[in-house]
């Protein structure tokens, strides 16, 4: 372990040892006295087995206080608890606990007498000054009577309070006078002062005296000795001073190391530190005039301030069983102010500053003198930074040269001093102070380049991978705070980030240390050591590109541009990708920050599309989760869902992961949604969740999103989600289960188990930090489920708190309450009362748990509707027992109050206050003598008053308060109601009508109020919802009575957890902000049309490739913004601008911006990219954004977009789209393409095999018909091939691209498109078919072998005499498959496919002056 780690575990060891003595004492004292552990355990306790984790000490008798220190704790419990105590059990030994404590009280009684003492020899020493200064005021004149006056009051009598207006009178008085009148003062006036200072110590006498030295120098040397006397003492400002004003050349000899120190104490700065205010006074006057005195003794003195690390002891004993090092407060004080005092000599002693950074760095080694307490390094490292911006020492050189055979203790602290620097030049850094140097921009400037360089360079870890992460942080840090100065180390900080990557990648064990030992380590602790090594890369990596992400805020651009070369060069080079995985996520949070920067997302996202299908599973992965970051902030092409059907067959969970991140984040069409919502339902209910929890967590957050839209589909779902949530560990189910359920999920069985193991589970529901009882809050939300929870769950949870949790136990009493359980409450805590000690400390815990239990006892009665005078009595009994205790008052009172309304709503006598007394339960308001109505008014005014009381005990932000202010409200219908039956007592009817009213109206109010938090079924609210609907339905005061009984038979539970904080609503102005915001984002919507060439696209667009389009829009928008200038429009697309060319269109702020109006614009579209045969049209999104000025900054604000939200763009495909006019011939063509392409054909040749043979399938087909090819005519080969191979020339498909001739496989080509061969025939005398057709299909084949093609075509111009009419054209379209030369099993096979053109045809009319042959009958 490192020197920190050890000193740390040498300090816990020598508690240790200390607590053990303690607990010895108090066993030897009393035996029953005990130190049960609390809080934290650490690992020191569990090596040492010594007493070092909290503990609190107690007896049967009483609880005191919890703390590590034991000895405190036993003291003070030993005051409180034992004098006189009949239960101590002693053991005889000696010393103990009792003698331990009369020793401390008898060295208090000596110090106390000690201190009495000397205050009567200073009294009496003070009463012979004064008398001397009597007899010499009689022979002064008025102005030294009035100075001895004034030296007699801050020579003040010993043992009294110091009136410090009277003594700061005095003072100012004397230095007026000296100041003013410096000559008055007499000889024997400055001596007797001079006596003053040095004999009694009475400091401010210096003020009045180094104004008189200043102006009479016969007294400056005397003067100069008492301060310098003084400083020896101590640090006192006001002999500092002295020394500033008083100090010469010639007193370099008076100038010793104590006069030294106590100037260096008080230039440190006065601060607050650990509780308390240290340091001197921040007057650096009088260190800086000895530095130029007598510069040798002050380096001397600061030198001995900042000592060398000792050296390692070389015999090694148990932990702390060494002494504590000497290195005590007053050592690391001098640390502290030495390093003060060297900061301030570099702004004016450069030259003595410098000589003492070596000093201080050695002394950054030595270890102060508490751990928690970094004040004396952090000082030094502070002072060092000042010194290396003022350019004094050299100290960026010293620090290397240190740094290079420090260990990795100093290396951290000698690398806090750039740490240190960087807050120095940091303009918004708040922790700045008067006292920092404030260097110039440019001086600025060179210090950043000096910092970011040394950063740049450690990453590399030649100091040790803690540095590493400092130096990547620190990196970091500089370019947030200067982004422009960094600017020019973009390729620095790339190449440091990769070379950090490589490193990780190559990384397999953890870097050997300078100074090689023979210790063997355990396996265990090198794989920590091999893990932290790790990760100290990939945490200095996330820092590195952090860094990248500052730089971006000045210039996005130049940031993605870099990171996508880099990914490029990676690709391109072929090597595994380790950096592509990384920096994707880079381009994914520079696109969701910026991308509203123009062309910033057509940058990124062709990349990411690349990778979406890329090989690496990393890759890929990364890819995804950047798209969907991007996509969670700005609207992009729906490519993702081109490719999800492959991406949901993905296997790999890193391809899961960025599925189900994409499913998160964004928008999704209905048929997309469904197929993701199953799959995240597939993940979750498949995906192995010990080992991949966070995986099933995301695909719950993910079904819960995809879910949302159809509330049966979504509580189908969160049940799905819930019988999953089952088998999730603790931290990975509250993170399960932290997201807003439907209100008939939350009120299952099913989620009420869920939420009580998180209330079990100490590490979720942390009892001793968290106050707001989150996880308790979630389960009383579940309601009906409550009913669910096993008993003997609820009171194994309540047991497991032990005596001590009795309030935790009667949290879970309350989850039974809330579900109507009143029996089940009581029987809990009843279990909670049996399982506490019966002893003399548990007497509160005890007594709490009886209230709570007949609490619950007494409501179960109430709603049995049997007598409830027993259970009156035993409540009020136990309430009366728990009066003395102040923390139990508010269950006490709650108690109280509910047999109180009980006996208002009934009508019965309420018990008595201490349950002694006897009381009549079943006395009514009718037998007490009187007006019955009157009495009938007082109890409704008792009502009314106890619904206010129990209101405000029922603040709590908690389903069973809600519930219990609710009960409130129905106090007061209950109130209105007994008023109403006085009124008809009185034969008031206007009365009876108005109160009848009120009480409807009041009911109907709290009904609703119901119905906002609880349902019908909800076991305490269902009720109470009954009640009240009855209340509503009644007009008259003959059903009050039976129906207020009804009201006292409802469960009314204690209210025992408190919940998180009730937030007030906010103000009206702030509510109509965030409405006029809201407002403003509904408004931002505009409805696009787009057209191509003046058509408006209907559908997927096919265009032809590289050719120019023109792009229109039509947006029409509402009222522009009032900040808005200027609105931008553009088509977001996977491609990159070399393979598709968009518009993008900028229209500014129109002349009256609040009416509607259409904004119009064209631009150039091409499209030069290719896509496989088959491939849908890829889409691009049309996307808004309104640009201008707010509140003085840039800003932009994104539009929906109705309408064309999104179009298809594709190029021509020749496998698919429009080929000739016949339709039934065009569907024989695609399905022979479709079959080749399944064929698996190469993609390039067959592109240009159906651009070609469809090209002459449309030209055969017009020759068919045309005159020059009817019977009659005379056509030749020749003409043939000219007039076929010129009509092709002018298909725009093939571009061109046509070649006729050309020598090929020793013959020659009659036409050729992109290495596929058409052979070209003229048949003369024999009718052609698919069986006589072979005998021309070697030709093709040979030249198409010779190309490497598998594919070619056969053109044959049938041009016999005709027998018989001609067919469709689809009847002459046919493929041949040739016999290759010495092979059977043929693996590439070629395939000829064949058009016959038929020429020679007669005209129609000929065929009816002769007989045409039939098919015969069985054809078809």
């Amino acid at each position: 372990m490192d020197s920190q780690t050890e000193r740390i575990f040498e300090d816990a060891v020598r508690t240790g040892r200390r607590n053990a003595v303690t607990v010895e004492m108090a066993r030897r004292h009393c035996l029953n006295m005990t130190f049960t552990e609390c809080g934290g355990q650490g690992m020191a306790e569990a090596a040492t087995g010594l007493p070092i984790n909290m503990r609190q000490v107690g007896c049967l008798v009483a609880h005191g206080s919890a703390s590590g220190n034991l000895d405190w704790i036993a003291g003070e419990f030993y005051e409180q608890h034992c004098a006189g105590c009949v239960h101590r059990r002693p053991t005889g030994d000696v010393p103990n606990l009792a003698t331990v404590m009369d020793e401390r009280r008898e060295a208090a009684a000596r110090a106390e007498e000690a201190e009495r003492a000397e205050t009567a020899r200073q009294h009496h020493a003070w009463e012979r000054r004064a008398e001397h200064r009597r007899g010499t005021q009689a022979s002064s004149d008025t102005a030294m009577a009035g100075a001895l006056d004034d030296i007699g009051v801050l020579d003040q009598e010993p043992g009294t309070e110091r009136d410090k207006a009277t003594c700061d009178g005095a003072l100012r008085r004397l230095t007026a006078l000296a100041e003013r009148a410096p000559e008055t003062f007499t000889t024997e006036v400055i001596e007797l002062a001079l006596g003053l200072v040095a004999d009694v110590r009475v400091s401010p006498l210096l003020t009045p005296l180094r104004h008189v030295a200043r102006s009479r120098g016969e007294f400056a040397a005397d003067v100069l000795m008492a301060a310098l006397n003084t400083l020896r003492r101590g640090p006192v400002e006001e002999a500092g001073r002295c020394v500033a004003d008083l100090l010469t050349p010639d007193d370099d000899g008076r100038l010793d190391e104590a006069a030294v120190r106590s100037l260096v104490y008080l230039a440190e700065p006065r601060s607050r530190r650990l509780g308390s205010y240290e340091g001197g006074t921040g007057d650096a006057s009088g260190l800086r005039v000895a530095a130029g005195a007598s510069p040798r003794a002050v380096a001397a003195a600061l030198t001995g301030m900042l000592p060398a690390p000792r050296p390692s002891a070389s015999l090694a004993v148990p932990a702390g069983v060494r002494p504590a090092p000497r290195t005590r407060r007053e050592a690391e004080t001098d640390r502290r102010a030495a390093a003060a005092a060297v900061r301030a000599l570099g702004f004016t002693h450069p030259d003595a500053a410098g000589a003492l950074v070596p000093a201080m760095l050695l002394n950054l080694g030595v270890d102060g003198d508490h751990h928690n307490d970094p004040a004396p390094v952090g000082t030094l490292q502070q002072a060092l930074a000042a010194l290396l911006v003022l350019e004094v020492g050299d100290v960026p050189a010293q620090l290397e040269r240190t740094g290079s055979t420090a260990g990795d203790t100093l290396r951290q602290r000698l690398f806090g001093v750039l740490e240190q620097a960087g807050r120095l030049i940091d303009p918004e850094d708040r922790f700045r102070t008067s006292s920092d140097p404030q260097p110039g921009e440019g001086r600025q400037q060179a210090v950043f380049e000096e910092l970011l360089s040394t950063c740049l360079a450690r990453v590399g870890g030649d100091w040790g991978d803690d540095v590493r992460v400092q130096a990547a942080t620190l990196a970091e840090h500089l370019t947030r705070a200067h982004p422009a100065w960094a600017g020019p180390y973009l390729p620095a900080l790339l190449g440091t980030v990769l070379t950090a990557i490589d490193m990780l990648e190559s990384a397999d064990s953890v870097p050997a240390p300078l100074l090689a030992t023979p210790e063997t380590l355990p396996p265990q602790l090198r794989f920590l050591e091999r893990e932290a090594h790790l990760q100290s890369f990939a945490s200095g990596i996330v820092r590195l590109l952090d860094a990248l992400e500052h730089l971006a805020a000045l210039d996005a651009v130049a940031v993605c541009a870099a990171v996508i070369d880099t990914i490029t060069d990676e690709r391109d080079s072929r090597r595994r990708q380790v950096i592509v995985p990384r920096l994707l996520p880079l381009l994914g949070t520079l696109g969701r920050r910026h991308g509203d920067h123009p062309g910033l997302l057509r940058m990124i996202l062709p990349l990411l599309h690349t990778y979406l299908v890329d090989a690496d599973v990393a890759s890929r992965s990364a890819a995804l989760s950047a798209w969907a970051h991007i996509g969670g902030a700005h609207r992009l092409p729906s490519s993702v869902s081109d490719l999800l059907p492959a991406l949901l067959n993905d296997p790999y969970l890193g391809v899961i992961d960025g599925v189900l991140d994409t499913a998160l984040r964004l928008e999704w069409s209905t048929q997309d949604t469904h197929l993701l919502l199953r799959y995240a339902l597939l993940v979750c209910a498949q995906v192995d969740n010990d080992r991949f929890p966070d995986t099933v967590t995301k695909a719950m957050a993910a079904a819960s999103r995809l879910s949302c839209g159809d509330e049966a589909l979504r509580a189908l779902t969160e049940q799905q989600i819930l019988k999953r949530a089952a088998d999730l560990d603790r931290y990975h189910l509250r993170d399960a289960l932290s997201r807003d359920w439907l209100p008939q999920t939350t009120a299952t069985s099913a989620m009420a188990k869920l939420r009580l193991r998180q209330v079990r589970d100490p590490h979720i529901n942390d009892r001793f930090n968290a106050h707001d009882n989150e996880e308790l809050c979630a389960l009383l939300e579940c309601g009906p489920g409550l009913a669910g929870l096993p008993m003997q769950d609820l009171r194994e949870a309540a047991l497991e708190l032990g005596p001590h949790g009795v309030f935790g136990a009667a949290e879970y009493a309350e989850v039974a309450w809330r579900a109507a359980r009143q029996a089940d409450a009581a029987a809990l805590m009843n279990a909670v009362l049996e399982a506490t000690p019966d002893e003399p400390a548990f007497t509160v815990h005890r007594a709490l748990a009886s209230l709570i239990a007949a609490a619950a006892a007494f409501d179960a009665a109430a709603a049995a509707g049997g007598h409830t005078r027993e259970a009156a009595r035993a409540l009020t009994h136990a309430a009366h027992a728990l009066d003395a205790d102040s923390d139990a008052r508010a269950l006490t009172e709650q108690a109280r109050l509910r047999v109180t309304l009980r006996g208002l709503l009934t009508g019965h006598e309420p018990a008595p206050a201490d349950g002694t007394g006897q009381y009549d339960t079943d006395r009514r308001p009718g037998d007490v003598v009187g007006d019955p109505a009157d009495a009938l008014r007082a109890r409704a005014a008792q009502l009314r008053a106890a619904a206010d009381t129990l209101r405000d005990q029922a603040q709590e932000a908690t389903a069973t308060a809600a519930y219990v202010r609710s009960f409130a409200g129905l106090c007061e219908v209950a109130s209105f109601l007994v008023l109403l039956d006085a009124a008809e007592l009185d034969a008031d009817t206007a009365q009876m009508t108005a109160l009848a009213t009120a009480a409807r109206r009041r009911a109907i109010a709290t009904a609703a109020d119901l119905h906002k938090r609880f349902t019908d079924t909800d076991p305490l609210a269902g009720p109470l919802l009954v009640v009240l609907e009855q209340a509503q339905a009644l007009t008259g005061a003959s059903g009050v009575a039976d129906l207020l009984t009804r009201f006292a038979a409802l469960p009314l539970p204690l209210v025992i957890a408190r919940g998180r904080r009730r937030t007030p609503l906010r103000s009206g102005t702030a509510d109509t902000d965030t409405d006029a915001r809201a407002a403003e984002d509904q408004s931002a919507a505009a409805v696009v049309l787009a057209s191509v060439d003046g058509r408006l696209i209907t559908g997927p667009q096919i265009l032809r490739p590289s050719t120019v389009y023109e792009l229109r829009l039509d947006v029409r928008t509402g009222p522009w913004p009032d900040w808005a200038q200027s609105l931008e429009a553009d088509l977001l697309g996977h491609f990159t601008p070399a393979e598709a060319e968009t518009p993008t269109y900028l229209w500014p702020r129109p002349p009256r911006p609040e009416d509607p109006v259409t904004l119009s614009a064209t631009g150039t579209l091409i499209l030069r990219f290719a896509l496989p045969a088959g491939s849908p049209a890829p889409p691009f999104s049309v996307n808004l954004r309104w640009r201008g000025t707010k509140d003085g900054k840039p800003f932009t604000q994104s539009l929906d977009a109705a309408g064309h939200r999104e179009i298809r763009l594709r190029p021509f495909d020749a496998s698919r789209d429009f080929l000739t006019s016949f339709p039934v011939f065009d569907e024989r063509l695609l399905a022979l393409y479709e079959s080749l392409h399944r064929a698996g054909y190469d993609e390039g040749q067959l592109q240009a095999f159906c651009r070609l043979f469809t090209a002459i399938c449309r030209t055969g087909l017009t020759m068919t018909w045309s005159k020059q090819y009817k019977r009659g005519s005379h056509v030749t080969e020749r003409k043939f091939h000219d007039d076929l191979y010129k009509e092709l020339q002018a298909e725009p498909e093939l571009g061109g691209r046509l070649e006729r001739g050309s020598p090929l496989a020793l013959g020659y080509l009659d036409v050729r498109h992109d290495g596929i061969t058409a052979e070209l025939k003229v048949e003369r005398t024999t009718p052609v078919t698919q069986e006589r057709a072979p005998k021309y299909m070697g030709q093709p084949t040979q030249y198409a072998a010779a190309d490497g093609a598998r594919l070619s075509i056969l053109c044959i111009l049938d041009m016999s005499r005709k027998t018989s009419p001609v067919g469709v054209p689809e009847n002459y379209l046919f493929t041949l498959q040739p016999a290759l030369h010495g092979l059977i099993n043929l693996q590439a096979p070629s395939l000829v496919a064949a058009i016959v053109v038929n020429g020679n045809l007669p005209a129609p009319s000929s065929w009816s002056r002769r007989r045409t042959s039939t098919q015969p009958a069985s054809s078809p």
